[in-house]
């Protein structure tokens, strides 16, 4: 029975402490010499057979007796580098650490490795620190292992020792000079080789110049056990492999009392399958490797470690500089954002990018060499949500027509930054050397792409289906009954939802972003001489089915159901929202007062979720605050003429007939031959259709996403209510101050440090209000690792307000139409109660929950967007003149100040 075998059990548990080293693939949990195991197994490479104690492992025994308290404790008590608190420290860490008791879970586990299997083989215990082996750092041999364990008091202590090595004076010391920190530790327990030879092998020579017939990989080695070796009690015995050829040549042999006196055979087959897994293993990692080996008795290689080599030009890569962009993620977040919504998108953005490459059939190791960039999809510079474009960029530059797919994804968004290749890009364009290889996995990706896309309605019904299920059962009446517990499970269904069950409604942004991508192309290649842009925005008029437009016309029926009753008028001309809602909601109210509260009521239900900002958690919604919905009811009353639905339905008639001029352009045209002009005509119809189809269903899981974050909003409050009756918060909004991450631990009795909670969210709190006051720009580039210098920004609201000396402005056709009017410059939705019917909306960026405010203005100016921004799809709806794109242009344009847009050209004149 292999050591693996007796633990099999616990590898299914949620936080498991032990697993077989073939499943060690997660580095936070198992540490980097564990992972580099694996990923070696997974190339097909024969490694020692054992098992990894996990990092969870680590953190329960710290956590007992606040052990790890008194640690974190000791070790910042270390005055500077002065070696000898560095030794005192650490060996008073040791002596806590070997004196500790395992918890009962880990000793169970340890105790159930049978002795006679112990007797049978001896087994090596060995460091596996998360964080160990990056690439600008390593702390390599500086934390222990140990050979000839055989029983289980033995692996214990040697348990015990591994742990207690992570605080050595070695590790401390390089700490504190480096300023690199571990993250925690595995522990590797594996089968000891009974070693003929031992060594090591770098894939990139440190000594060798390419002059001398090169490059080559240069290995070192000793005889038996490799202990000597690493300890530098002898010379190594050396030889090198030419990496073209993998040719070899002898350079010594080692200096060791007891030699057996034999050389290495050059032409052995380990030598050959070492060379060969050199190869593999710096190919998959896309970076010069520093390999471990030992050769057994028998003539058998195993690897026995894999870590990247560490230069100074590692170390220079990683200052690299990063392209940052709130376009589009602005539209989504408007507002500062707490720790909450940070953590959820965070770790949601980085699920979102990786479960589409699954989905589209992109190779695991496409994703597995995207790991870096997906893990910092987003940022946070003042508070504020950003792009990381360079890290969005490098992955799509990774898909098959990369660069492509960049111009369509940043006119998806409204970026106009297309971040340079990261020096890493270059590394995985190797993936594609193989033109075989890379037309198989094109047409993996072709196949699997159209497969999504031919279900697409059903996977936006299926995630439409989930999230009513899950609203179901987070009824906000319901809530109050429920216990921590309860709230807990609930919140980690949101998360399972958020981070594993999102690909169905991304599917629908795709598709969006491609459709309308190659309509842009098959447009302004077919009418060269026309602008393009509004003519693909005038073809996008009218869209059937959009489910943003429908809080518009339930608006519009309440506002006419006014209009029919004097009295009822007059009490919402008079009164200020919150007395009208008193009014209508009064037991003795009758007559057309019940009618209008119950459809009122009815609204809410439905629709009282979407408001601006509905993506924030910290932004209550109109089921909360129904007040606010008075104000833009009593807006509406000052509309006379067209309903919504008339409006919509001319927008459709004007887009029908302008599809027809299209295609009797196209049929006239002398520039194409007959078969041409139907192809281009069958093209643009069919991507026109799949282009509508695809807007509509993104604005269907939209709204459902937006139904799913009111429901995690009014989950947090509750959870938050139950923490401050328990004093672990003063307020119930402090729970927006935690991440999910950290709600989590508190609610399952987990949490480190339960009793700071409170002084930890107030000092969160007033670092975030002074970010908050920070104006960081929409986009700039900065060195990886750097933030704002918030002495060189804008305190807000300090913007000046001039134009230009000839007050023209310029942005990009969302919507085509000439108009002049009154600029209304609006920078929250909240304002909207001064804009007047027929106005011209100018303002940052819009979101779902300024749906009402379209039917009430004539021409439209943004700061930020793209073409399928939500504020241009809800201008094409109803047909108004919109551009987008526009930089500062709430500061630019002054307030009430008569402006022409001629959105056909994308310019902006203020006149007057």
């Amino acid at each position: 029975m292999t050591i693996s075998s007796h633990f099999s059990s616990w590898t299914r548990a949620a936080d498991p402490l032990v697993l077989p080293l073939a499943e060690a693939t997660q580095e936070p949990l198992c540490g980097g010499k564990a992972t580099g195991l694996a990923r070696a197994l997974e190339l097909g490479l024969t490694v020692p057979e054992g098992i990894v104690v996990t990092n969870h492992a680590f953190q329960l025994f710290l956590e007992q007796d606040d052990l790890g308290i008194r640690i974190d404790r000791l070790v910042t008590s270390i005055s500077g580098s002065d070696i000898s608190d560095v030794r005192a420290v650490s060996n008073t860490i040791y002596e806590w650490v070997t004196h500790s008791r395992l918890p009962d879970a880990i000793y169970d586990l340890l105790q159930d490795i049978p002795e006679h299997d112990l007797q049978e083989q001896s087994l090596v215990v060995r460091s596996s620190g998360v964080g160990e082996d990056s690439g600008d750092a390593s702390f390599a041999g500086q934390m222990d292992s140990f050979l000839d364990v055989r029983t289980s008091a033995n692996i214990e202590f040697a348990l015990k020792q591994c742990w207690a090595s992570y605080w050595s004076e070695r590790v401390l010391s390089y700490q504190i000079a480096a300023g690199k920190n571990l993250n925690g530790m595995g522990v590797l327990i594996q089968s000891q080789i009974d070693s003929k030879l031992a060594g090591v092998l770098f894939t990139e020579s440190p000594i060798e110049e390419k002059s001398d017939g090169g490059p080559y990989m240069l290995g070192e080695f000793c005889y038996g056990q490799g202990i000597s070796l690493v300890s530098g009690e002898i010379n190594p015995g050396r030889f090198r492999i030419h990496k073209g050829d993998l040719s070899r040549q002898k350079l010594a042999d080692p200096e060791q009392v007891d030699s057996p006196g034999a050389s290495i055979d050059l032409a052995s087959e380990w030598l050959e399958s070492l060379a060969k897994a050199a190869r593999k293993l710096e190919k998959y990692h896309h970076r010069p490797q520093d390999i471990e080996w030992a050769v057994d008795q028998l003539g058998n290689l195993f690897i026995v470690q894999s870590r990247p080599i560490v230069m100074q030009k590692d170390i220079a890569a990683e200052c690299e500089m990063i392209t940052w962009s709130n376009a589009n993620v602005r539209e989504n977040f408007p507002d500062p954002i707490s720790p909450l919504l940070y953590s959820v998108a965070s770790a949601g953005y980085s699920k979102y990018f990786r479960n589409l490459g699954l989905a589209f059939g992109i190779s695991r190791k496409r994703i597995d060499s995207m790991e870096g960039a997906l893990r910092n999809i987003v940022g946070v510079h003042g508070a504020r949500i950003y792009y990381n474009l360079s890290s969005i960029h490098s992955v799509i530059r990774m898909a098959p027509f990369g660069d492509w797919l960049i111009k369509y994804f940043n006119s998806f968004v409204g970026a106009k930054e297309t971040a340079p290749p990261r020096q890493g890009d270059q590394q995985f364009r190797n993936l594609d050397r193989h033109r075989s290889l890379q037309l198989l996995e094109m047409v993996s990706i072709v196949m699997k792409t159209g497969w999504q896309f031919m279900f697409l309605e059903r996977r936006v019904e299926r995630f439409e289906s989930r999230v009513d299920q899950f609203s179901a059962e987070t009824i906000p009446d319901i809530l109050e009954s429920k216990d921590i517990t309860e709230l807990r499970d609930s919140i980690r269904s949101f998360m399972d939802i958020r981070l594993n069950r999102w690909t169905d409604a991304s599917l629908a942004d795709v598709a969006s972003m491609i459709c309308y991508g190659v309509l842009n192309s098959l447009l302004k290649n077919t009418f060269p001489e026309k602008e393009y842009q509004a003519l693909s925005s005038s073809l996008l008029k009218g869209v059937t089915g959009l489910v943003s437009s429908e809080p518009v016309f339930g608006l519009w029926k309440l506002s006419r159901l006014i209009m029919e009753d004097g009295e009822l008028r007059q009490l919402f001309s008079e009164q200020p929202a919150e007395i009208i809602l008193e009014e209508i909601r009064r037991p003795d109210s009758g007559g057309y007062r019940v009618r209008f509260l119950s459809v009122f009521n009815e609204y809410l239900e439905k629709w009282g979720y979407r408001c601006s900002g509905e993506l924030m958690l910290t932004v209550p919604s109109f089921q909360e605050k129904p007040a606010g919905l008075i104000d833009i009811i009593k807006t509406y009353l000052e509309v006379e003429g067209e309903s919504p639905e008339e409006v919509l339905q001319r927008q459709k008639a004007d887009r029908k007939a302008q599809m027809q001029q299209m295609l009797d352009d196209i049929e006239t045209s002398r520039r194409y031959g007959r078969l041409e002009r139907f192809g281009r005509a069958f093209l643009i119809k069919r991507f026109l259709t799949w282009t509508h189809s695809a807007i509509s269903m993104r604005e269907r899981a939209r709204l459902k996403q937006a139904l799913l974050y009111s429901r995690l909003r009014r989950l947090a409050l509750c959870m938050g209510q139950r923490f401050s009756e328990k004093q672990l918060l003063e307020k119930s909004d402090d729970i927006f101050f935690l991440s999910y991450q950290e709600i989590d631990e508190l609610a399952s009795s987990r949490s480190m440090f339960p009793y700071a909670t409170r002084e930890l969210i107030k000092q969160r709190r007033a670092e975030h209000t002074r970010l908050s006051m920070m104006v960081p720009p929409d986009s700039f580039v900065m060195e990886e690792g750097a933030y704002l210098n918030e002495a060189d920004l804008a305190p807000e609201g300090d913007a000046s307000g001039e134009t230009d000396s000839e007050g023209v402005f310029e942005g990009a056709t969302a919507c085509g139409g000439k108009i002049q009017g009154r600029a209304t410059v609006l920078h929250d939705v909240s304002e909207s109660a001064q804009l007047s019917a027929g106005d011209i909306l100018v303002t940052t960026q819009t979101d779902p929950g300024w749906a009402h405010v379209f039917f009430l203005i004539k021409g439209l100016v943004i700061e930020r967007g793209g073409m399928l921004s939500h504020g241009a799809i809800l201008a094409r709806e109803f047909g108004i003149p919109a551009i987008v794109g526009v930089p500062e242009a709430t500061a630019r344009i002054p307030q009430h100040a008569t402006v022409s847009l001629d959105a056909d050209k994308g310019r902006i004149r203020v006149l007057e």
